[in-house]
């Protein structure tokens, strides 16, 4: 049977709401209904002022706090939990400091502690004694009397089968529930209570971030004007004859090298150049790679050797100038 904690506070002084009950109705194994009465005395009679209901649901097992979470809003409703430090002290200090759901998480920035609230844990008397998941943290309640409205805290045994470990105890993998913060070209590692990055192969950084170790792969030139892209005609014929070094396609140029023979006048040149034999992988580290650029009745009138590799994200070429003009490399999404 869940615990139910009811705390109320009048705002209006005098005899006019003088009396309160609360009960429980309708328990199942997977929810209960908390009915809230107030009272209003008129000359020594009593009148009902309100009623409220509220079904608190809870499950056969232990479920993440996210998961539990998740699922309350799937609902139209919200977790029950404990928003900030006066309220963790009340609820501990009447539930004689047994385990319960509360808000506090490290899930924006690993290490540092937030309520639900966004309110910090700054205050030295209040240290945390178990810190097992990012998911769930446990305190110990302090002496400071606490001031705390009208509310309905419901403790997390009803949550659990007997004999299972709450979330206190359970490390939470955040590795597979996908809570982690590491790069995509990183990989996660989980620890106990926590987790951590490393950047994988051919990358370099912190886990969190992480880049391709190669020195072309962060010195590049750009090539991103819009008439480069392979969708453009031809209105001013520019010829790429004067290109030297590691260039990256991006921005309206596209994401790439074109890898299909174009058709002529495209990309603001004459012969649009395409690259065959495809781009590499990441593991293929530099490769060779033709050139061809299409004029008159062949798709490969000219062509050119240059080097390719794959940084991950995207593609770096190393172009030594054009065969002859108006040549030009094309780019694509």
């Amino acid at each position: 049977m869940p615990s139910v904690f009811v705390t109320a506070a009048h705002h209006h002084a005098g005899l006019k709401r003088d009396a309160a009950s609360v009960w429980i109705e309708d328990v199942t194994q997977s929810s209960f209904k908390v009915c809230l009465r107030e009272l209003q005395n008129y000359a020594g009679s009593h009148e009902d002022v309100h009623v409220v209901e509220r079904v608190i649901l809870f499950g056969p097992a232990c479920t993440p706090w996210l998961t539990a979470e998740s699922n309350c809003s799937a609902m139209g409703s919200q977790l029950v939990t404990v928003h900030n430090q006066e309220e963790n002290v009340y609820v501990q200090h009447r539930h004689n400091g047994e385990r319960s759901w509360i808000g506090l998480n490290d899930r924006s920035v690993e290490g540092s502690f937030v309520w639900t609230n966004k309110e910090t844990l700054t205050n030295a008397e209040h240290t945390l004694t178990t810190v097992q998941t990012t998911q769930i943290v446990r305190i110990p309640w302090g002496r400071t009397p606490v001031p705390v409205e009208l509310g309905i805290l419901v403790m997390e045994e009803h949550a659990m089968t007997r004999g299972s470990r709450s979330d206190e105890e359970r490390d939470i993998d955040e590795c597979t529930s996908g809570v982690h913060g590491c790069h995509r070209f990183g990989s996660c590692i989980n620890n106990a209570g926590s987790y951590s990055c490393s950047c994988n192969r051919f990358y370099t950084g912190d886990g969190k971030t992480c880049r391709h170790s190669a020195s072309e792969c962060q010195n590049y030139q750009s090539l991103s004007g819009r008439d480069r892209h392979v969708s453009y005609g031809n209105t001013n014929t520019y010829c790429d004859s004067g290109l030297s070094g590691w260039f990256r396609f991006e921005g309206s140029a596209g994401s790439r090298m074109a890898t299909s023979c174009q058709s002529k006048n495209r990309c603001n040149t004459h012969a649009p150049g395409y690259l065959t034999g495809g781009h590499p992988s990441v593991a293929d580290g530099q490769v060779r790679r033709r050139v061809c650029f299409h004029w008159d009745y062949s798709c490969c009138n000219w062509s050119k050797s240059i080097t390719v590799r794959n940084c991950g994200a995207y593609y770096v070429y190393y172009i030594t100038g054009t065969p002859t003009c108006s040549l030009r490399y094309c780019g694509t999404y």
